[in-house]
């Protein structure tokens, strides 16, 4: 809040007094004062004091409003699962335009466990106007799926929209110094994440995995624009033991193309 100073305002008349000269033997006539117009002096403006520096919750909260505002926007995102005998990673580039239209591209490798090649698939999924599709390992066709059958095929639940972890789950939030990405100056932000708000908003399939584990602990740091209030970049990690093998899920997600026209492919042009 800016608390203006309060200043006295002293308004100075100066007056000049014209005078006769005396004339020989003649009485001196009686001086005259003229009074000369009040000076005009204006009032200053109080001078605003500096705005305040935010603290994190209030980075955490406009943030919050500045995306919610967000039309369309890119995300692009690459998430491990690494364990003692396998690992998972998935590379996943979406476009979004509200308030449900998108278009992602899932590439996820399987490394099994003693083998020395990834096991590959790749899938797009396009979400338009409350229908949806799906196609397999670049295929020209697309097949006409239901929404809640394209929600089954990914990581979170509402795939339509941009992954965004909920502002209540952020715990022990603190605020690094401003640093820079891609020139652009932005608070780093660092919290705890509730276990709770991410099963929230995953996936059918990863919220039945996630019911045999345990110990799970999540960390994320955010970068959100000094400027804009829009999130940038968020590297989420996370360590739990699953059936008693402790495992190690990392995910990073770069947000960018913000309000910028972006492209969907024509599900009925190309079959």
């Amino acid at each position: 809040m800016r608390k203006g100073l309060v200043f006295l305002i002293v308004i100075s008349i100066i007056s000049g007094i014209l005078t006769a000269c005396q004339n020989g033997s003649s009485a001196p006539p009686t001086a005259t004062a003229t009074p000369l117009p009040p000076t005009n002096t204006p009032e200053p403006s109080p001078t605003p004091s500096p705005s305040p520096t935010p603290n994190a919750e209030m980075v955490i909260e406009n943030a919050a409003t500045a995306m919610a505002a967000v039309e369309s926007m890119r995300q692009e995102h690459v998430s491990l699962i690494d364990t003692a005998v396998l690992s998972n990673t998935q590379t996943v580039g979406c476009n979004y335009v509200q308030p449900a239209n998108a278009y992602c591209q899932i590439n996820a490798q399987l490394m099994p466990p003693g083998s020395s090649h990834a096991i590959e698939n790749k899938q797009e999924i396009l979400f338009i106007d409350d229908q949806a599709w799906t196609r397999q390992d670049g295929r020209a066709e697309w097949e006409s799926v239901s929404p809640s059958e394209a929600e089954e095929l990914s990581l979170i639940a509402e795939p339509n929209t941009p992954l965004q972890i909920p502002t209540e789950a952020l715990q022990k939030v603190t605020m690094n110094e401003v640093t820079e990405i891609d020139g652009l100056p932005m608070y780093e932000i660092e919290a705890m994440i509730d276990e709770t708000a991410v099963k929230n908003i995953l996936g059918p399939s990863m919220q039945g995995l996630l019911a045999f584990t345990q110990n799970m602990k999540i960390s994320t740091t955010i970068w959100i624009g000094v400027e804009d209030f829009l999130i940038y970049q968020q590297n989420i990690f996370a360590t739990f033991t699953f059936q008693e093998e402790p495992v190690e899920f990392s995910s990073d997600i770069h947000n960018s193309a913000f309000n910028e026209e972006l492209i969907f492919p024509d599900p009925v042009a190309t079959n």
